[in-house]
């Protein structure tokens, strides 16, 4: 069954609650998958996710000639949590300045430790082509979002 988050207001506030996501991304061409927890910002039309993070991280190896990589998102890993919501997609490396309502957002939910502003940092982008859900009230009922 695929469900638009626009008809899940539970799923939707947990998003917004919620502030760390767990992303998982290939490190070189030989398909090595590094995987890190990052605080998030996301916007819902269309979904997608911001982080700030350092230049020369490990996960940003591939992604800076600029093309998009794809990997997985999952957030909701937490005991005891509502939902899991399990994502594919594309991260890439996106212009700050582009993006104001993102850093606003990010802001809100994290402190400045992580401030897009310096240098070393960029600003990281995850569009999900595939997501699917648990909500945890319903068992373990699985729902697809349609993107």
């Amino acid at each position: 069954m695929e469900v638009k988050l626009a008809d899940c207001p539970e799923l939707a506030k947990f998003l917004d609650d919620e502030s760390f996501a767990t992303a998982a991304l290939p490190v070189d061409h030989v398909g090595t998958i590094h995987a890190a927890t990052m605080g998030y910002a996301h916007r819902t039309d269309p979904l997608t996710f911001y982080f700030v993070t350092g230049k020369a991280s490990e996960k940003c190896t591939l992604l800076k000639n600029g093309e998009a990589v794809r990997g997985a998102l999952v957030v909701g890993t937490c005991k005891d949590t509502p939902f899991t919501l399990q994502m594919r997609g594309d991260f890439r490396i996106v212009e700050a300045n582009s993006h104001p309502k993102a850093i606003e957002t990010f802001y809100k939910k994290h402190s400045s430790r992580d401030d897009i502003d310096d240098p070393k940092n960029i600003l990281l982008e995850f569009t999900p082509t595939w997501a699917r859900f648990t909500d945890y009230a319903k068992g373990w009922e699985h729902s697809f979002l349609d993107l």
